[in-house]
């Protein structure tokens, strides 16, 4: 890809500081490389190449984020479009919106042909923001909410505390109630290929289904769309549940759940499940039941 495609150099901007800083540092390493490769010497060179990489990764989620914040893909979901159009529609200056948006080229995530942009199949299908697989409002968190944290990690390893005990009810209520459901898109496809892999749609007999620390459902709801015989028992703080419901609802299975509100730790859920799941991705099922029948 031409260099003028990705880079603006008519400003001050961050964009228009980082993205040339990391052109040169690209072409540094690639004409290191390139001195290297015309020498004699046989053996396993060093290069800098992956920890320029390190180096520069923190900028494409600021640089999607940016994206997702000012309508960047929404814009062009009904078709290319030049800055001064997106500039209207959005309220962004034209001046930022180049530069963001020949950022996103460069990463692949817009193509521009002639002064039009437009998107990608990956940037239409996932970063639309009212598109089923949607990840904007991950990215719109990541940007706001995740990276904060992330900046505190130097403080984090020299006192060996966490920044904040999210584990905790008080505080871990609001952060996941807004995390779980833009990580839905994470697992949903996951947990339906875990529940055809256990052949729940062959069922002839109600499947007991436990989802504990349950977030947005998406485990047993993935479960609870492959047969009517799912029943799932979902589990997790009262301050959850709302969300839980909602989501549920959302995806048309929630008169086949049953909530259950508390800690892990001191709830009574019941037991004889036949699939025990939980949000990130643990999950056990009774041994001697191969398939759910």
């Amino acid at each position: 890809m031409a260099k003028e495609t990705i880079l603006n150099r008519g400003g001050s901007s961050a964009i228009d500081c980082i993205l040339p800083f990391a052109w040169n540092c690209a072409i540094g390493v690639s004409t290191y490389r390139r001195k290297i490769s015309m020498t004699k010497i046989e053996e396993p060179t060093v290069t800098p190449e992956r920890l320029m990489q390190f180096g520069f990764a923190y900028a494409p989620p600021l640089i999607i984020g940016a994206g997702v914040a000012n309508k960047v893909f929404d814009t062009l979901a009904s078709g290319a479009k030049n800055v001064e159009e997106v500039s209207r529609e959005t309220g962004a200056s034209v001046r930022g919106l180049r530069a963001i948006m020949n950022a996103l080229v460069g990463l692949e995530l817009l193509k521009k042909s002639g002064d039009k942009y437009a998107l990608t199949p990956e940037s239409e299908t996932f970063l639309v923001s009212n598109k089923p697989g949607t990840l904007a409002g991950f990215f719109s968190m990541n940007r706001v909410r995740l990276m904060e944290q992330w900046m505190k990690l130097d403080e984090i390893v020299r006192t060996g505390r966490p920044a904040e005990a999210r584990n905790q009810e008080g505080p871990g209520t609001e952060f996941f109630s807004e995390l779980v459901e833009n990580i839905i898109p994470m697992s949903y496809g996951g947990a339906l290929a875990l529940a055809d892999h256990l052949k729940v749609a062959n069922a002839t007999n109600e499947v007991r289904v436990l989802d504990l620390a349950s977030g947005s459902g998406i485990w047993g709801i993935a479960f609870a769309q492959k047969s009517p015989r799912v029943q799932v028992t979902a589990v997790d703080w009262a301050g959850m549940i709302p969300t839980t419901k909602r989501i549920t609802q959302k995806f048309g299975v929630g008169n086949r759940f049953k909530f259950v509100e508390g800690d892990l730790l001191e709830v009574d859920f019941g037991e004889d499940y036949d699939i025990r799941a939980r949000e990130f991705g643990e999950l056990s099922w009774r041994k001697n039941r191969r398939e759910c029948k």
